[in-house]
């Protein structure tokens, strides 16, 4: 089989990098008659117990060279990134016969393994208000060189891709669209109440689900300010919200969007509980009446793809990607207008009591392993595309 191997820079601070590995991992791990392996690289101060976690999705290989504390490991880290010649490369994955490299930098060509590399999406350029000056100049100088030294360049949906042609058109025959799809957890299926979480968190009743962090982006502000049209005509909703609360970008958003609250008396129609048990996450996300994400700009979003493996409706707004995405039994609605969110909402709470959909929860999971083998080797033809094999 092809080895392909993958520096694994991740943590829990990151838990959307360690998901969408184990995602990419189990996809991988199912198909018949696979092609290829992994060898995962890991820095020896690495968390023990995210080690554990990918034992059985590939071959574990522990290093010095990449140890987060070790001065080595930090200028090793900033070569391999800037595909400079570094010890690394020639010793660890030469020495371990790995012919691509995935999801780690650049290096020079004259390495014999091949590279593939990932670009999200293109935040900064659409909205590059979000993000510093050198933030902005980091993220083009990186992409460009992930297009220019990369043998393949993975993008999560079509229009990721049609940036990355328009940006640099040179390369497009480089790219790929690969759609992650995210794995339920199948603990999800044995909330069977809300009681419990309603007493933790100090609400009764039904709500609507915003699982998102509190990031300017994430126009969070559009929610709240539909909330607020509602209760001025004497419609009452809850919406919770969990998430970090805090935007590095936006020092001021969150007491910004705090006094807004405030100021309008909408403590019990949108709460924020913060980081919270996964366990109460999954109690959430089941037995909302919909899920809402109502962000103004998304790569692939994980919060769609959870709710599509686990079979839940959601309420969108009308990004393309969104609609690329395509969650069953979900609406859209424009990020700019919260009328219009306020009407969907109100209309959402008159027809629906929230709690399982059981109907849309089977389709998903007798949908859910074709379409991880699907992800799978749309993954493994990626690869042997690029080794020719």
């Amino acid at each position: 089989m092809v080895k392909v191997g993958i520096i694994m820079s991740v943590s829990k601070d990151w838990m959307g990098g360690l998901n969408y590995f184990k995602n990419i991992l189990k996809a991988i791990s199912l198909i018949e008659n696979r092609k290829i392996e992994f060898v995962l690289f890991f820095g020896e101060d690495a968390e023990k117990d995210i080690i554990e976690s990918f034992k059985n999705l590939g071959i574990i290989i522990t290093t010095p060279l990449l140890n987060k504390t070790s001065a080595g490991g930090f200028f090793n880290t900033l070569k391999i990134r800037f595909f400079k010649k570094n010890i690394f490369a020639k010793n660890i994955f030469q020495k371990n016969n790995i012919e691509v490299v995935s999801y780690s930098g650049t290096y020079p060509k004259k390495f014999k393994f091949k590279t593939i590399n990932w670009i999200p999406d293109f935040q900064h350029i659409h909205m590059p208000w979000m993000f510093s000056f050198m933030e902005n100049r980091y993220r083009d100088f990186l992409f460009l060189m992930y297009a220019r030294y990369s043998n393949a360049v993975i993008l999560s949906s079509h229009d990721a891709q049609n940036d990355f042609i328009k940006a640099y058109p040179k390369y497009k025959e480089k790219s790929y669209v690969l759609q992650f799809v995210s794995q339920p957890n199948e603990k999800i299926y044995e909330m069977t109440d809300t009681k419990k979480t309603e007493q933790k968190y100090g609400f009764s009743g039904k709500f609507f689900y915003l699982p998102n962090q509190l990031w300017k982006h994430k126009n969070h502000m559009v929610v709240i300010r539909a909330v607020n049209l509602l209760k001025k005509e004497g419609k009452e909703i809850l919406v919770l919200c969990t998430g970090h609360m805090e935007d590095y970008r936006n020092k001021n958003f969150k007491e910004e969007v705090l006094k807004y609250i405030k100021d309008n008396n909408l403590e019990n129609n949108f709460k924020f509980l913060g980081l919270i048990d996964y366990d109460d996450v999954l109690t959430l996300m089941r037995h909302c009446i919909s899920i809402v994400n109502s962000s103004l700009f998304e790569g692939w979003s994980s919060t769609v793809e959870e709710a599509k493996s686990v079979g839940k409706n959601m309420i969108l707004s009308n990004l393309n990607v969104h609609k690329e995405q395509n969650p069953p039994n979900s609406i859209y609605f424009d990020p700019h207008n919260e009328k219009e969110l306020a009407e969907k909402l109100w209309n959402k709470w008159q027809e629906s009591e929230g709690g399982p959909d059981f109907e849309l929860e089977k389709v998903a999971r007798e949908n859910i392993e074709a379409r991880t083998k699907n992800f799978g080797r749309a993954y493994q033809d990626i690869v042997m595309s690029i080794v020719g094999k």
